[in-house]
């Protein structure tokens, strides 16, 4: 039993949410292959995301979704793979006739 529950819109309150800026998630490379060391909760985090995205059949999950304020996501790559994004910043992509579809 997983003690994180989908948030669900319902509110102002609710929506105010989910546009609160979320805080970085702290962890520690290990190695030269650098491995990430994690605490237990967010450990607890990313199982709890992954379970989300593969009981609905997703494509992809972030931990505000959960309720919880931190930047870390997982997503389903194109082979089916979830693969755990921690502190996500984003960039500037400029394209030329690239077509996507969007599944939010």
């Amino acid at each position: 039993m997983t003690k994180f529950t989908l948030k669900t819109i319902l509110s102002d309150e609710d929506l105010a949410l989910l546009c609160t800026k979320s805080e970085p998630v702290p962890f520690v490379v290990l190695g030269s292959d650098g491995a990430l060391c994690l605490d237990s909760a967010t450990m607890e985090l990313i199982a709890a995301l992954k379970r989300f995205v593969t009981d609905n059949n997703g494509l992809g999950m972030s931990a505000v979704q959960l309720g919880v304020l931190k930047r870390i996501f997982v997503m389903r790559r194109n082979s089916g793979e979830l693969v755990t994004i921690i502190n996500p910043r984003g960039v500037e992509i400029k394209t030329i006739g690239m077509s996507s579809q969007e599944s939010c």
